[in-house]
């Protein structure tokens, strides 16, 4: 599988997420598994990533390290590149850094533009 937006000059059209907090629980209605999200990196917070959310608290998801199930925290997500001809530790995703904060989602990719005239 290819990226889903191939690198280069692209641009995203971001819908900002807005969380609140209530019952110790994430009210998570703007994202869902399956979505093209934007993130902060978690390695080098000045950069961006887009990745796809493949599980959010309380799912399950395999880890690439040991290949045991493992379920997601509240308030955490398992991010993904698209790209499956990577190596986890190539794909610069959750298999590499595991779960990260919903906080490092910026919003989710809604449309991208293929060219000027869009």
């Amino acid at each position: 599988m290819v990226p889903t937006i191939p690198e280069g000059q692209q641009i995203l059209l971001i819908r900002k997420l807005s969380y609140q907090y209530a019952r110790s629980r994430w009210l998570l209605g703007q994202v869902s598994v399956g979505d093209v999200v934007l993130v902060w990196s978690p390695l080098n917070p000045a950069s961006c990533l887009v990745r796809r959310l493949a599980a959010l608290g309380g799912q399950e998801t395999v880890s690439a390290k040991d290949n045991q199930t493992f379920v997601i925290r509240d308030g955490q997500c398992w991010l993904l590149a698209d790209n499956q001809n990577l190596e986890p530790e190539e794909a610069n995703d959750s298999r590499t850094w595991g779960p990260i904060s919903m906080n490092n989602i910026m919003g989710r990719v809604i449309y991208r533009f293929h060219n000027v005239h869009d």
